[in-house]
């Protein structure tokens, strides 16, 4: 325990004064009777001399008891600094003879209680010689302590006016040319001293945020991070290495290790509610809380450790795509020797040529299967994420339906803002399908419509016909009852979330793949066809003629809407993505 040295110092001199010490069982006694510090201290002191075989202890009528031992006595001989002629008072013995008396054992009387009984007078004379003599060497004694704490006194003073001396010359030194101000600051009463716990976890938390940080970073490697060799030739690491620290990777090591601090915290938070003082509602919250922090963490890991992976095979693409590189340019050179010997072309360049190709040809098929598997683990990924958003969404927007306010307005303008945003994000990011031997699109590329026995996966965005008129919305399936073959749709709209259950032949499932238009142009609509089209900045679906097909995968559609207000019944033509055109 936390506590003043002077309280210590003088708990620890009393004991070894007395070699016993009793102290009450009350932790909120203001002062211990005989050695003037709180009670709790002379308590929490004594447990520890305990602890460590220094003292022995009894519990009687609600009183501790310590008795120093011989352990105890030498380590505090030196930690008082005394020297060893002082021994505590348990330990101090009268030297008697075995004839001698008592230091207060008078000369005997008689039977009748008077001197004048005793047998001589030569016998009254040396019975009270010896009590004198006994008197004085206890005399003696008593003095020669006196001069053992005087003497430790004065060597205490001593030592402490040399300290003083020395502070008063270092502050004479460092403050001869300084002048410091005399202002009277007074903290707010709120302002309090804290405790010995939270310094404690403030501590603790700092220490995992750094040694977290340089752990991440020394096992991710950045550019900063690097290693040395010591001198018995063993490879050492170097968390930030002279002039090449980088803030990104410091930035991520202090994250991951407040993950880390966070999903610890949340462990020992739910060790805590197994506490039975706790109340209900307080237990509650903090399991809320605990399986919150825990969950997050492990989420956290997992994610990094996906992205992780996906960058190392990224890396490896692009490391396949300069060995490609530097191949295709060898083959671009002997393809211009053998062109250049004409008629005179040996077998050997022939054969070699070939073999180059083939050769090329096959790292080209690895290639192009890495691409598509980093592909689909970037799809893999962006619908997770799309769950955990849409999930996020509804525990914010979960409750009951209130009245609309204008701030209520304001929130619902920029919900629909991040909706557009989300669904341009998503039209852009679903992949091209390219393939390599030819093959033609597979269903849900562009215009090619999806097999006929085709379920959608909960989560999936979807075009619904949620009215008998011809009206169409985006929609998100939230589940597929295979016994009726319907689908249990909710509309996309933050304002409308509405829950529709809807047959087979109302879904029209929205592309997976963009369709490349120089490879494979079939899978595009035509100019003058007939879609349906999601209208900008909405989230219902419009018939449409095509104007213009996109001229390259990340371009867009053309349409003209059908409106009845212009001459012609169609509207000037707007740019929808491939994602959002489908066939009606």
């Amino acid at each position: 325990m936390l506590m003043p040295k002077k309280d210590r110092h003088a708990i620890y001199e009393y004991l070894f004064k007395e070699g016993i010490c009793v102290a009450k069982k009350d932790f909120h006694m203001a002062k211990h009777r005989d050695i003037g510090v709180h009670n709790l201290y002379v308590i929490k002191a004594m447990q520890s001399l305990k602890s460590r075989d220094y003292v022995k202890e009894q519990f009687a009528w609600r009183h501790y008891y310590w008795m120093l031992t011989n352990e105890g006595m030498n380590y505090l001989r030196e930690y008082l600094h005394l020297p060893p002629e002082i021994i505590p008072a348990t330990l101090k013995r009268p030297q008697r003879g075995p004839d001698a008396r008592g230091p207060m054992d008078r000369p005997t009387v008689g039977p009748s209680g008077k001197l004048g009984d005793i047998d001589s007078r030569e016998s009254y004379r040396k019975a009270m010689a010896t009590w004198v003599g006994t008197t004085n060497r206890a005399v003696e004694e008593i003095w020669l302590h006196c001069c053992f704490i005087i003497i430790e006194h004065e060597a205490v003073v001593e030592l402490t006016r040399s300290r003083v001396q020395m502070d008063s010359l270092i502050e004479r030194i460092y403050f001869s040319s300084l002048v410091c101000p005399n202002l009277k600051l007074s903290l707010p009463r709120w302002v309090q001293a804290p405790s010995a716990m939270m310094v404690y976890g403030i501590v603790l938390v700092i220490y995992f945020l750094i040694t977290g940080g340089v752990i991440y970073d020394v096992i991710n490697e950045p550019p900063s991070i690097g290693s040395t060799v010591d001198s018995r030739g063993n490879s050492r690491p170097v968390a930030f290495m002279a002039y090449r620290i980088n803030g990104q990777y410091i930035m991520e090591g202090l994250a991951a290790s407040f993950m880390f601090v966070l999903g610890g915290l949340g462990f020992v938070i739910l060790d805590r509610t197994t506490h039975p003082s706790l109340s209900k509602f307080n237990r509650s919250m903090l399991l809320g809380f605990g399986i919150g922090s825990a969950t997050c963490n492990s989420l956290s890991l997992e994610l990094v450790q996906a992205y992780d992976q996906l960058k190392q095979e990224v890396d490896a693409c692009f490391d396949r795509f300069a060995r490609d590189s530097i191949q295709l340019k060898e083959l671009r050179i002997l393809y211009e020797k053998l062109d250049r010997e004409e008629n005179r072309q040996s077998n050997y360049n022939r054969s070699k040529l070939k073999a180059s190709v083939q050769s090329f040809l096959k790292d080209c098929e690895l290639q192009f299967a890495s691409v598509q598997q980093v592909l689909r683990e970037v799809q893999s990924a962006q619908r997770v994420l799309e769950a955990k958003k849409a999930e996020v969404m509804l525990s914010k927007h979960r409750g009951a339906k209130e009245a609309r306010s204008s701030i209520d307005k304001q929130n619902g303008a920029l919900r629909r803002c991040t909706l557009m945003l989300m669904l341009q994000k998503s039209a852009i990011s679903i992949p091209v399908w390219v393939s390599i031997s030819n093959d033609c699109a597979p269903p849900l590329c562009g215009a090619v419509p999806a097999a006929p026995d085709y379920v959608c996966k909960v989560g999936d965005l979807c075009v619904a016909k949620v009215k008998n008129d011809d009206y169409w919305i985006l929609a998100e399936v939230k589940a597929y009852y295979s016994a009726q073959a319907k689908y249990n749709v909710e509309d996309i709209d933050e304002e409308q979330k509405e829950r529709h259950i809807l047959g087979r032949k109302k879904i029209i499932p929205l592309p997976v793949f963009r369709a490349h238009p120089a490879l494979n142009p079939e899978a595009l609509f035509e100019v003058n066809s007939i879609v349906l089209a999601l209208y900008p900045q909405t989230t219902c679906f419009y018939r449409g003629i095509v104007q213009r097909r996109p001229p390259g995968p990340l371009d867009s559609y053309l349409i003209a809407f059908e409106d009845s207000s212009y001459p012609s019944g169609f509207s000037p033509p707007l740019t929808v993505p491939q994602r959002y055109v489908v066939s009606p």
